[in-house]
């Protein structure tokens, strides 16, 4: 840069993420681009997208209903994070004396 103000320019508005194309959507069944936010390329198009792709190898889901609704997910031994839930579970678990 020719100046330290250039720089701090340069720096507060950086240029755009568009020198290359942006990726695909990691959800298979997507063919959009990848969402970008702050010149950050996110893996999915939007956040259906994400849930969708999460929801693979997912036997079953509940959905509360309101503002502070929760969601269920039975996860089916497939599943990528099966074990990983099962175990924080065994850790958690507190047994009587």
């Amino acid at each position: 840069f020719c100046s330290r103000t250039h720089a701090q320019q340069a720096r507060n508005n950086p240029p755009p993420l568009r020198s290359q194309p942006l990726p695909q959507c990691k959800n298979p069944s997507c063919s959009n681009q990848v969402y970008v936010e702050n010149g950050r390329a996110h893996d999915f198009c939007r956040k259906a997208c994400a849930l969708a792709f999460d929801r693979v190898n997912v036997d079953y889901v509940w959905e509360g209903d309101g503002a502070n609704s929760c969601q269920l997910f039975l996860l089916s031994p497939q599943h990528a994070k099966h074990n990983g839930v099962i175990n924080q579970f065994m850790q958690a678990w507190k047994t009587d004396p």
